[in-house]
């Protein structure tokens, strides 16, 4: 019985550990390559009704030399993607860089699947990029910096 128990709890929890959480983002920063890590625990999406909120955290950024970490969410709602909004921070004592969807930032989905307790995601990301002394609030893009991006991988539902 215990023998069958164990099988049976192994089988159960087989799709989730055939997902990989995580991923990469590459592109450029105002033409500078770079290449940064999704992270997985800082990372989910939600599902409620037709719409899907998704926000994805990295870490492990190589080839920013102002900033360390980009944070990107949006919402996508049937095939309409909004609310998009970007930050790229750490490592400096400068201010942050903020983009969104008022000030021109994108994101297009190549691909989303949506599995059990994951989501299997690849896209692309443009926006302008600039400091904002209120998290975002205003931007300042008087000089605004170049950011495009590819991103692909694995993100966990957010479970409350």
């Amino acid at each position: 019985m215990k023998r069958t128990l164990a099988f049976v709890l192994t089988i159960a929890a087989a799709p989730a550990l055939a997902q990989e959480l995580g991923g990469t983002f590459t592109g450029t920063l105002n033409g500078n390559a770079m290449t940064c890590q999704i992270w997985p625990t800082q990372s989910d999406f939600l599902r409620s009704g037709n719409t899907m909120m998704v926000s994805i955290m990295t870490n492990r950024c190589e080839g920013i030399e102002v900033q360390g970490q980009i944070a990107l969410s949006f919402e996508q709602t049937g095939e309409s993607i909004g609310s998009v909004e970007i930050r790229i921070f750490g490592q400096t004592d400068g201010p942050d860089l903020h983009s969104n969807t008022d000030t021109g930032a994108t994101v297009e989905l190549l691909s989303a699947d949506e599995e059990a307790d994951f989501l299997s995601l690849s896209g692309e990301m443009l926006a302008q990029v600039g400091p904002s002394q209120d998290r975002g609030s205003t931007i300042d893009l008087s000089a605004p910096q170049e950011l495009e991006v590819r991103f692909s991988g694995a993100i966990g539902k957010l479970d409350f």
